[in-house]
């Protein structure tokens, strides 16, 4: 029998990390050796899964770094919405693959194998719709937030407001326009009950969506 595919998962919640390990923990194929938010991967793995809700930092240069760190053998992009542009900037920086959120555990973890194997995998899903969004969430795929009704994305402009992120800077990190960030920090301002960018990060430090160094064991 083959070993099972190491996997540390990267992000700068670990909410986000929670759910994606609750994902992966069903299949024999995957070992899930370490999650690590905002620090270095410390455990040897074959493939860290990095998960791009709230990225500050550009794309290219994560996964660049991350590639850097001696753990990690290869990288794999996980995001909700797997457009041309970010598939593009993923695969030039060095990445092995892109997933797509939509895709279910089964898909998730094949998909992880055939990177493993050697395979640069894209596997793009389908469009993320609102009841998608929720389904997933009640699969384990959580962020913060969702309990105080912000949205994947509301709950991205108030994590990256709290790391001091612009609108612009904002935009160019999610692959959004700028009028489509503006629109979301609107609303999420109103789901909140703020009206200002220093009111919305006292909000996020309050309830956990600023992100914080953590590492814990697979």
């Amino acid at each position: 029998m083959n070993s099972p595919v190491r996997v540390a998962l990267v992000n700068d919640h670990p909410l986000v990390l929670d759910g994606l390990r609750a994902l992966l923990r069903p299949h024999q194929a995957i070992e899930v050796v370490e999650l690590d938010a905002l620090v270095p991967v410390g455990e040897k793995c074959d493939i860290a899964l990095l998960d791009t809700h709230a990225m500050a930092t550009n794309l290219e240069q994560e996964v660049a770094q991350r590639l850097a760190e001696p753990a990690i053998e290869k990288v794999v992009v996980y995001a909700w919405e797997t457009d041309e542009n970010l598939v593009r900037d993923a695969l030039d920086s060095g990445a092995q693959g892109v997933l797509s959120k939509t895709l279910d555990s089964d898909a998730l973890a094949e998909a992880l194998v055939r990177v493993s194997q050697g395979e640069q995998v894209v596997e793009t899903g389908v469009e993320p719709e609102p009841d998608l969004l929720a389904e997933a969430a009640r699969k384990g795929r959580d962020w913060p937030g969702r309990r105080a009704g912000l949205s994947m994305r509301e709950s991205e402009m108030i994590s990256l407001i709290c790391q001091g992120l612009s609108n612009d800077q904002i935009a160019r990190s999610l692959y959004l326009s700028p009028n489509s960030v503006k629109s979301y920090i609107r609303s999420a301002y109103h789901k909140i009950n703020v009206n200002s960018r220093s009111q919305a990060v006292i909000w996020g430090i309050d309830n956990g969506l600023r992100p914080v160094a953590d590492r814990e064991a697979g």
